[in-house]
């Protein structure tokens, strides 16, 4: 009999509990340090949202949209309560159902299509039920590059006398994290960066190259 209680009370209080939760929505966005939204583009940013006390997974999923108004982000002073994004700049938005107020961790990395340069991100936050947080939403900013090596390629043998002889020639492609380009006297200049190479071979330094 008590048992059958135990077990009628268990049932009870999870029906209870999914009858009185709230879905609440949280707008989640990511961003490149100094530049945009990291978006469709450059293949979103996973999100996951984590209750803090238990670490059940409340939500996950990509962000999607836009990187953002390149004149509103990053040629415009910004102004407290202006908002940062619009309808289009890209975003995930968790729905969670709660039945009280959840500290959660929201955990993302970014950008999924590039994984060579992603890195990850997180921050906490008391969610109240039925406390949309819409807008902007919350935005966690990851610092970063993404770089890519186009010479020398995979497995190029290099030896000292390509050095000597003047053969030699490295090249990179490197884009701020959001995907945006850095060139000369453009919105990132590459006339602000410092690029080198530090080569080495079986842990012993061949050269340092600007």
């Amino acid at each position: 009999m008590r048992i059958a209680y135990s077990i009628f009370f268990l049932i009870f209080m999870l029906f209870y509990g999914a009858i009185h939760a709230t879905p609440t929505k949280i707008v989640i966005r990511v961003k490149a340090k100094d530049a945009k939204f990291i978006g469709t583009g450059i293949g979103g940013a996973a999100v996951i949202v984590r209750d803090n006390l238990s670490g059940l997974v409340l939500s996950r999923g990509v962000t999607s949209g836009g990187s953002g108004d390149t004149k509103r982000l990053m040629q415009t002073p910004v102004v407290r309560y202006q908002p940062q994004t619009d309808s289009a700049t890209a975003k995930y938005i968790a729905t969670v159902d709660i039945d009280e107020p959840t500290l959660v961790d929201i955990e993302v990395q970014a950008p999924l299509s590039r994984r060579g340069a992603s890195i990850k991100g997180s921050t906490q936050l008391l969610i109240i039920p039925g406390k949309d947080i819409l807008g902007d939403g919350i935005i966690i900013e990851l610092p970063g590059l993404i770089l890519d090596i186009l010479s020398p390629y995979t497995h190029q043998s290099l030896t000292k006398e390509s050095f000597s002889k003047g053969g030699f020639v490295f090249r990179v492609n490197l884009v701020m994290l959001c995907g945006c380009p850095i060139a000369k006297d453009g919105v990132w200049d590459a006339n602000d960066f410092e690029v080198k190479a530090y080569l080495k071979k079986t842990g012993n330094g061949l050269a340092i190259m600007n």
